[in-house]
């Protein structure tokens, strides 16, 4: 499975959010699309995974020394290897693949639990957590479950896994169960026990301090005609229950996005801190960005951020002294020379990626791309091999792409591509007369010039929800169309920028991308 040899970290300047540079942190700790988080620690570092739908390379692993500072260290899976309809070939599905997960490090190996809704649940094992991963076994087959938490309890030697595993579709009521697992982490042992009802409650994760088992769960709660995801957590002395219930989080204290689901964290001063995310809304088209809040204990509770309005409900907070002092001031890899054998970690293909049609060794410092066959002409998103990046936050971004024209074929496209909701893509067709650059926005294909160079540079820039798309012949001047296009999330898929290279007619020819330089706020 999945194992990456090459991580390039560059320090960064200070910027809005993450590490302040005096000690202290703005959140978002991770201001772009890292859903669904759980953080495991390990010796003086910490992991954290987060789930990826569709995408390929699988699950992503982020490793950090201080939970505000955190680089992409790799993946679990190289694809969705369990659907044919995740296949460059099929690209059907969207619904399933990898959810949020669970990971665990337990008798030395590490564990990562995912369940897809749509087969069921299942584990990958690896000694390292940078891999070999193990190929996912399937653990059970289930339809609907989601949001596996595995807990071992080495006070007694008893392993649980809980998730959600059933909806009633009328008032949307979740069931939420706990199992006996194995203690080798590979087999469950019963059909498990309902401990917990509530609207659409689900993330559940189980810990243990001072005789309680608690949980950590999300669930939709209406309050003055406002519904809002909080989080509550569960108390009982078994964890089977019956479990005492309490909302810890919710909106507020200048945020006007649901926080929940994450991890509880314990640091190496004994501090508590929780790991949360902001739930996607009609504007948060950077994704879900991961928050870190303090906590401390009251009378055997959490008590989670700030009250800034004394209803006894904590908000999430904005700035607070790190974890952990000292340290550089790194954020995720994102720009890239593509001078290595192998992708940097932050790429990842839009599905199962046919392997034959790229390389980064055919020409040492590029990545080629060789055309392939789009599923569907009319919908650009059945394009295979399409290769992207989260977009960073909502502030003025700028991206840039240096791409060598020498080995075209007659009805070549290539070009650099913003998605989502919508297509907002900057391209070159060569007709086998002439290159013709355009735009399609959302299938709306516009020819902005003839082109004559053998390299072309594509740019995206991008401030708040809009963006501008450019190309240049000297990467110095940059021309393009004045109007912008507006970034639009669908569903638990942020903004992705990256590239493409298809031809409906000819298997021949390449382009090689030689550089893709990112810069943000």
């Amino acid at each position: 499975m999945a194992s990456f040899l090459h991580i390039t970290c560059y320090s960064q300047k200070v910027i809005s959010w993450g590490d302040q540079g005096d000690g202290t942190f703005r959140n978002p700790i991770l201001n772009a699309n890292y859903p669904d988080s759980d953080v495991e620690r390990y010796g003086d570092k910490w992991y954290m995974i987060s789930s990826t739908s569709m995408l390929a390379p699988g699950m992503t692993i982020l490793e950090s020394v201080d939970l505000v500072n955190w680089t992409i260290k790799s993946h679990v899976y190289d694809h969705v290897s369990w659907r044919k309809d995740y296949d460059y070939s099929v690209m059907s599905s969207k619904r399933g693949g990898v959810w949020a997960g669970d990971l665990v490090f337990h008798n030395g190996e590490w564990f990562c639990y995912v369940i897809d809704p749509e087969a069921g649940l299942f584990v990958s094992v690896a000694k390292d957590i940078s891999g070999p991963w193990s190929a996912p076994v399937l653990i059970y087959e289930a339809v609907n479950w989601t949001d596996p938490c595995v807990f071992f309890d080495y006070d007694n030697k008893n392993a649980y896994l809980l998730c959600h595993t059933n909806t009633d579709k009328e008032t949307r009521l979740y069931d939420n169960k706990i199992f006996k697992l194995s203690w080798d982490g590979r087999k469950l042992l019963d059909d498990g026990t309902v401990f917990y009802r509530g609207k659409m409650a689900e993330a559940a994760k189980m810990y243990k301090k001072d005789g309680f088992y608690y949980v950590f769960i999300s669930q939709w709660i209406k309050k003055d005609k406002v519904n809002d995801r909080k989080q509550l957590v569960l108390r009982s002395k078994s964890p089977y229950g019956p479990y005492e219930s309490k909302v810890v989080l919710e909106r507020g204290n200048g945020c006007n996005r649901s926080c929940c689901q994450g991890s509880l964290i314990r640091a190496p001063d004994g501090n508590w801190w929780f790991m949360h995310q902001l739930v996607q809304s009609k504007d948060s088209y950077e994704g879900r960005p991961q928050f870190l809040i303090p906590v401390s204990w009251e009378n055997d509770w959490p008590v989670l951020g700030e009250d800034p309005d004394g209803n006894g409900i904590g908000n999430t907070i904005w700035q607070w002294k790190k974890p952990v002092s000292g340290g550089n001031i790194i954020k995720p890899q994102t720009s890239d020379d593509f001078d290595y054998c192998k992708l940097s970690p932050q790429w990842a293909w839009y599905y199962t990626p046919n392997n034959l049609k790229w390389s980064l060794t055919e020409r040492d410092g590029y990545l080629r791309m060789r055309p392939v066959r789009q599923l569907s002409p009319e919908d650009f998103l059945k394009t295979p091999n399409i290769l992207s990046q989260r977009k960073m936050g909502k502030g003025k971004d700028t991206v840039t792409v240096r791409i060598c024209l020498t080995e075209l074929s007659v009805g070549i496209n290539l070009g650099m591509t913003n998605f989502s909701s919508d297509y907002n893509n900057i391209g070159l067709k060569f007709d086998g007369k002439v290159c013709k650059i355009y735009e399609n926005r959302n299938g709306n294909m516009t020819f902005l010039s003839e082109y004559v160079n053998d390299v072309i540079y594509f740019r995206t820039i991008m401030n708040g929800d809009k963006g501008i798309l450019q190309y240049s012949q000297d990467g110095l001047t940059f021309i393009g169309s004045s109007d912008e296009f507006i970034m639009r999330p669908k569903g638990f898929m942020s903004q992705r920028i990256g590239f493409y290279c298809y031809n409906n007619d000819s298997d021949t020819g390449f382009v090689d991308i030689d550089w893709f330089k990112y810069t943000y706020e």
